[in-house]
């Protein structure tokens, strides 16, 4: 079988690294309301699309985007980060500030690059410790990386699978019955 996806990204971001062969990727994908992500949700085979991005644009047949001014193409276009960002809803006078979820690369170079200045402002759920290495939820090692693109692979080939075969189930979830107009006949839905 044969699987097209598509979509807009609402942000793309690399960085050349040192090296000069490598590229960084980050995606941001823009939310009007809070958005977490989590892992278990990709897991649930929902919620892929931040990461469908990402992975999309590193694969290596889309070297050619992030040639270099001379038209050098990169050795390498590896995935840096993935992140929502959402307003913060909690009241703080009146202030809207940003909420950023989602995973970053644990490299000191992607990191520093990642972020403007020391605030660490860019960085999704992570922080600087007291020791001032970077510490949070959102730190993701390489090997962790290269393990969520198999996780997104193999949850879109089982969502493409089961489709072909005709099962079409309603997959209800707190975020998807939320915004649903037939919930209140539903079934299945959480109400």
């Amino acid at each position: 079988m044969k699987l097209l996806l598509g979509g807009r990204i609402d942000r793309v971001d690399m960085y050349r690294a040192e090296d000069g062969e490598t590229v960084y990727v980050r995606v941001v994908d823009y939310k009007s309301s809070k958005h977490d992500f989590t892992v278990r949700s990709v897991t649930e085979d929902m919620n892929i699309q931040l990461l469908l991005y990402l992975f999309t644009l590193c694969s290596p047949e889309n070297r050619a985007l992030f040639a270099a001014e001379n038209g050098t193409l990169p050795t390498r276009v590896l995935p840096a980060s993935a992140v929502y960002m959402s307003p913060d809803e909690s009241d703080r006078g009146g202030q809207l500030l940003p909420c950023r979820t989602g995973i970053v690369l644990e490299d000191p170079e992607i990191l520093v690059a990642a972020n403007s200045d020391d605030t660490q402002t860019f960085l999704p759920s992570v922080r600087r410790g007291k020791d001032g290495g970077f510490t949070g939820k959102g730190l993701c090692t390489p090997a962790y990386m290269a393990e969520l693109e198999t996780i997104l692979h193999d949850a879109i080939r089982n969502t493409a699978a089961a489709m072909y075969s005709g099962c079409a189930n309603r997959t209800p979830s707190d975020d998807a019955c939320k915004f649903c107009r037939m919930k209140a006949s539903c079934g299945v839905s959480i109400q």
